[in-house]
């Protein structure tokens, strides 16, 4: 082979981008968790695992749908 494998390079640009990417994870399960918390019917509550499944769920799609929207 010609080519040496070469890892990740953890560029500038590399950092900044995961560290926007984390942050806007963590912003989109809380805002998420507080809209679940806020809106509940009154008399009725959701337990802590079950908005959690829903929270990741939407992230996952939310990510799946940006991820497709970039072009692979």
């Amino acid at each position: 082979m010609g080519h040496a494998y070469k890892g990740v390079q953890w560029t500038p640009f590399k950092k900044r981008f995961d560290l926007t990417l984390v942050a806007g994870i963590v912003a989109f399960l809380a805002a998420y968790i507080f809209a679940a918390l806020s809106a509940a019917p009154i008399g009725e509550s959701y337990s802590p695992p079950q908005i959690l499944f829903r929270a990741l769920g939407a992230l996952a799609f939310s990510l799946l749908t940006l991820i497709l929207c970039i072009e692979p």
